[in-house]
């Protein structure tokens, strides 16, 4: 990684770090978490309970993993910065939950005054564990692609992501910022990690990879429950477009392997 990928990379890191810690002690220093909770709440009856529900999922662990392995699987790099941030991000956001055992909004607001959409969590609030999982694959996106637009748009689509946690009222603002901070430092710590092991680790091949789509696309589809009736759609469609990525991605891998074995005897006769 060059000196200018590098400053890109402590940018992003550093930048998000600072906002993000600004913004939690404003909410503490000014005891806005409960008003803030409410206001984003409210945009549950505003708009679709189903277009936050389907956000919502993304963020998912089995579903996020669907959505992007297929666009990362030639990326070696990539597959184990993943891996590695993966452990880092269970570690920190499951031992903080238990840790601090904040309650959700549930165990603090009567059912009455707060709108839930799906099933009622009361536990284990801080930080959120999708906000944890989708902020922790965007920013592994966002420290190694080079486009800034594309940057932009993939941060946008995690907070909205997270945000729907708190609209379908199972998370509190500072939640999601603690999901967001744990998944950008989960991601770096990764990256770093790959960046001192990589001569020492194995290639995956394209094959194992796409094998590992596979199997998640069809337990995501035939196994997998979700306790939003309204996004088994987007669910199966997700499976449904990761299979055939992978059926197109094989065919296509085999066809450029055995055109290139076919050059090389050409080649060699």
């Amino acid at each position: 990684m060059n000196k200018v990928n590098k400053a890109i990379q402590y940018q992003w890191f550093w930048s998000t770090m600072v906002i993000g810690f600004a913004l939690t002690l404003s909410i503490i220093v000014t005891h806005s978490n409960r008003s803030i909770f409410l206001y984003l709440n409210n945009w549950a009856v505003r708009s679709s309970p189903v277009l936050w529900s389907n956000l919502s999922i993304l963020g998912d662990t089995l579903v996020a993993l669907v959505l992007f392995l297929p666009w990362i699987r030639k990326r070696n790099d990539l597959i184990w910065a993943l891996f590695f941030a993966a452990i880092v991000s269970i570690a920190i956001s499951q031992g903080l939950k238990h840790l601090l055992a904040i309650p959700r909004p549930p165990a603090v607001f009567s059912n009455n005054t707060i709108n839930i959409i799906g099933p009622i969590y009361k536990n284990n609030s801080f930080p959120s564990g999708h906000a944890t999982t989708i902020f922790t694959i965007i920013s592994l996106l966002i420290f190694t692609i080079k486009n800034t637009k594309l940057k932009l748009f993939f941060f946008l689509s995690a907070t909205l992501i997270a945000v729907s946690r708190v609209v379908i009222g199972v998370h509190w603002p500072t939640d999601i910022i603690g999901g967001m901070l744990t998944g950008f430092l989960s991601s770096y710590i990764g990256l770093r990690i790959y960046s001192r092991l990589n001569k020492k680790l194995p290639d995956i091949s394209f094959s194992v990879i796409s094998g590992i789509i596979l199997i998640l696309s069809v337990f995501l589809m035939s196994f997998y429950k979700i306790q939003y009736p309204s996004t088994l759609l987007l669910k199966n469609t997700l499976g449904v477009v990761a299979i055939l990525n992978h059926i197109i991605g094989v065919y296509l891998n085999d066809k450029k392997r055995i055109l290139l074995t076919l050059s090389e005897v050409k080649g060699n006769s």
